[in-house]
C-alpha cells in the first residue's frame, strides 16, 4: 500500500475508481479540489483496488504483444491472395481472416476490380471473382512484373492453419 497524506487532509475524501490491482489510479471527491489541490502541489494518497475489481489477466512483467506496425503486404495484396485461394470466397470472411473491417475488404476490392485485377460475377446470393493475374504492378519499380508472380509465391507454399476455405482453387485467366 502506498502510504501518503490525502490532499483535502482527509483520508477518505480520496478514493480508487476504475482500475485494477496492477495499475494505479485515483479521483479526487469533486474536479474543483483535484484542481486546487494540483496548484497547492499537496501529496495525495493512492491507493490499490481489493476485491473482485482487483483481479487482473494483465501481467506487468509482460506487456501483451502489440501487432506490428508495418508488414511487406499491404492489404490490398491479402485481399487478392485470399480471392486467388477461394474466388468465391466472402467479404466477411476476408475481413476475419485478415483482421480488417468489412468495409475495408469492399473497398479494397472496388479498387482491385478499377484496375483491372480481379472481375465481380453474381451467382446466387454471393460473388465469384476471377483474377486477372496478367495485370501488372502498379508502382514504377514493380510495373513490368505480373501479379501472377506474388499469387504464385503464397500459392506453392501450405496454407496457413487460419487460412479462410481451402480446397477450390482459383481461376486465373483460365490458368493455374
Amino acid at each position: 500500500m502506498i502510504a501518503a497524506a490525502c490532499t483535502n487532509g482527509n483520508p477518505d475524501g480520496c478514493y480508487m475508481k476504475g482500475a485494477s490491482a496492477n495499475k494505479l489510479a485515483w479521483t479526487s471527491p469533486t474536479p474543483a479540489l483535484a484542481t486546487s489541490n494540483r496548484l497547492q502541489n499537496q501529496p495525495t494518497t493512492i491507493r490499490p483496488l481489493r476485491g473482485p475489481k482487483a483481479m487482473s489477466t494483465v501481467n506487468p512483467v509482460q506487456p501483451a504483444p502489440e501487432p506490428p506496425r508495418w508488414t511487406f503486404l499491404t492489404h490490398h495484396a491479402r485481399v487478392l491472395l485470399e480471392i486467388a485461394r477461394d474466388p468465391e470466397v466472402r467479404l466477411r470472411e476476408i475481413a476475419i481472416g485478415i483482421g480488417i473491417t468489412e468495409r475495408t475488404v469492399q473497398t479494397i476490392v472496388n479498387d482491385l476490380r478499377e484496375g483491372g485485377y480481379v472481375t465481380c460475377e453474381r451467382v446466387g446470393r454471393h460473388n465469384r471473382y476471377q483474377l486477372n493475374a496478367d495485370q501488372h504492378f502498379r508502382y514504377p519499380t514493380e510495373a513490368d512484373l505480373p501479379v501472377r508472380r506474388l499469387i504464385d509465391i503464397f500459392s506453392e507454399r501450405d496454407l496457413p492453419s487460419g487460412s479462410l476455405r481451402s480446397g477450390r482453387p482459383a481461376q486465373l485467366d483460365g490458368r493455374m
